[in-house]
């Protein structure tokens, strides 16, 4: 839960009782549904497509991943949990800044300069922008189509403007990507299955 730093405790108290039930269902549903296994034939999506994990034994000492037909592929020497999940994220943090950079490099005629770009691991947020308009973004970014990370891309710079959720910023987000709402409810819709 995120407030204004102004905002009274017992506000912010009373609006996270009200959606209390909800929260619930929601932390039940990513909790019950995607405890991620690591095994061989576990979907993972991938740019909007959800390939099959597959494991190929090699002496490789540094893993990596390779995008086969239907398949994400892992290439290493060792298959614990561990070390296929420290694998994926390299690989998807990886593929997320590559197409990042690309969609900031489309737009940047279309905005103010914006400062530092980073792509993180990040639990539940898509994208950041700071008050020194540094942007970050999260890896598994990489899992959703291309369409949706330059939603997220142009949301982010769209708060170099305009530093609030406010009817004028969505406002602002709508002229640039006029299917922006589709694209948020690819996000909402997907979300739980879009963890590492």
């Amino acid at each position: 839960m995120r407030a204004p730093i102004f905002a009274p405790k017992v506000i912010v108290d009373r609006f996270i009782k009200s959606k209390e039930l909800w929260i619930s269902k929601r932390i039940k549903l990513t909790q019950n549904m995607f405890k991620r296994q690591y095994k061989e034939g576990e979907e993972f999506f991938y740019f909007g497509k959800e390939l099959k994990l597959r494991h190929i034994k090699t002496n490789l000492k540094n893993p990596l991943i390779q995008v086969e037909n239907e398949n994400l592929v892992v290439l290493s020497d060792a298959f614990s949990r561990v070390s296929i999940k420290k694998t994926l994220l390299d690989f998807y943090r990886r593929e997320a800044e590559r197409v990042i950079l690309k969609i900031l490099k489309k737009h940047e005629s279309k905005f103010e300069h914006y400062g530092k770009v980073t792509v993180k691991d990040y639990r539940s947020k898509w994208g950041s922008c700071t008050s020194k308009n540094n942007l970050s973004f999260n890896a598994k970014l990489a899992m959703a189509p291309k369409d949706v990370i330059e939603y997220v891309v142009l949301h982010e710079l769209s708060h170099i403007q305009i530093k609030n959720h406010s009817k004028v910023f969505w406002n602002a987000v709508a002229v640039i990507d006029e299917k922006y709402i589709e694209k948020r409810k690819w996000l909402n819709k997907h979300h739980p299955k879009l963890v590492l």
